[in-house]
């Protein structure tokens, strides 16, 4: 997928696997690869990858270390899941504001996301004030 805001084109890559409960292996690789590619044709400017937890491999490990401008998200099963069960919804899921984040980094996850309390939770960086 691709998002364009403020100018920044962003894609969204997610391998072909099976299942998200093992390593993205081969197939994660590959889809890091495709993104790489992209940036260096400068057809994008960022990029998020979707991949399983604990997803490893020397060559894949290679690439994202030569490019920060791949950002990885790294679920399980259960979190795919649920995902999926919010994508089109009101009420994104945890994961999905991870996601999100990624294109706009100042947004903050609504604590009822996380606690089922009305409000905002303050940013990954900043501090809660009482």
């Amino acid at each position: 997928g691709l998002v364009t805001y403020n100018g920044k084109k962003i894609a969204l890559e997610i391998p072909s696997v099976k299942t998200f409960s093992r390593s993205g292996g081969v197939a994660a690789f590959y889809a890091a690869k495709r993104l790489m590619n992209a940036l260096e044709q400068k057809a994008i400017d960022e990029s998020i990858l979707i991949v399983p937890l604990n997803t490893k491999g020397q060559k894949y490990r290679s690439i994202l270390s030569q490019n920060p401008t791949i950002h990885v998200v790294e679920i399980d099963d259960e979190s795919g899941e649920s995902l999926l069960r919010s994508a089109g919804t009101d009420k994104p899921s945890v994961e999905g504001y991870q996601i999100v984040k990624h294109v706009f980094p100042d947004l903050s996850i609504p604590t009822d996301v996380e606690t089922g309390e009305e409000g905002m939770a303050p940013s990954d960086d900043s501090e809660a004030v009482d």
